[in-house]
């Protein structure tokens, strides 16, 4: 396999531990340009600062810290790297899933999802506070991902690793729309937006892989629109 440009990027902020660790594991398929915000941007899903000069510090030739959002930190690398063509967009890896419906809101699947209006094929990573597990078990996935051959500038894919410290298995798995519980504590002029999980989940699905020692992996479109509902509603309308 030729050596990949590799963009990586997050949204916990330059020099968390889940985009430091990704940089050692994706060192071995090529050169890793890394840039990343400067402070903490999760929740931040595609947002981003246009209009705006967005600051940015050169902390080595391949290697930018941005003072704005995961989104603003692909766009300031694919301009500022002009010269090289990039292979692959690397997202995470995130501290906490971003599985459900979670992935409209997560910062680390919005870059990724940037990655693609450039026409890079890209990944968002994400785990439940376990490092130790991606470390295990990143690269046998992304090889995996390589050798069949998957990867798309058309779609992300959304790798969640499990809950626990045990691997038993890589799933192709669907999105499953979660129906927690929303509720809220009040405090003067504030609220606290908090949720109570409800794991309903059917076998196949992301949440389902979570609790049940399953990598998932999940194509994620790059846009709201779905063809085959926009076929039977206009027969319809």
């Amino acid at each position: 396999m030729k050596k990949l440009n590799i963009l990586l990027t997050n949204d916990d902020g330059y020099g968390s531990k889940g985009i430091t660790l990704l940089e050692q594991l994706l060192a071995k398929y090529g050169t890793v340009y890394v840039s990343a915000p400067k402070n903490v941007m999760s929740g931040k899903s595609c947002g981003a600062n246009f209009g705006h000069f967005i600051n940015y510090e050169e902390l080595s030739k391949t290697s930018l810290r941005v003072d704005g959002t995961p989104v603003d930190c692909v766009e300031v690398a694919y301009n500022y790297y002009s010269d090289v063509s990039f292979d692959l967009v690397v997202s995470g890896c995130n501290d906490g899933l971003n599985m459900s419906y979670d992935t409209m809101y997560s910062g680390t699947v919005g870059a990724a999802l940037e990655g693609l209006k450039f026409g890079i094929p890209s990944i968002a990573v994400s785990t439940d506070s376990n490092f130790n597990i991606v470390k295990d078990n990143f690269n046998s996935i992304i090889e995996r991902i390589f050798d069949k051959n998957i990867l798309s500038n058309k779609y992300v894919l959304n790798i969640n690793f499990p809950m626990g410290n045990e691997v038993k298995g890589v799933v192709f798995a669907s999105l499953f729309y979660r129906n927690d519980h929303h509720y809220y504590n009040k405090k003067d002029n504030s609220f606290l937006i908090l949720r109570d999980p409800i794991n309903d989940a059917t076998e196949g699905t992301d949440v389902y892989c979570a609790t049940h020692s399953l990598v998932s992996i999940v194509p994620l479109n790059r846009s709201y629109f779905n063809e085959s509902l926009f076929d039977s509603l206009k027969s319809k309308f």
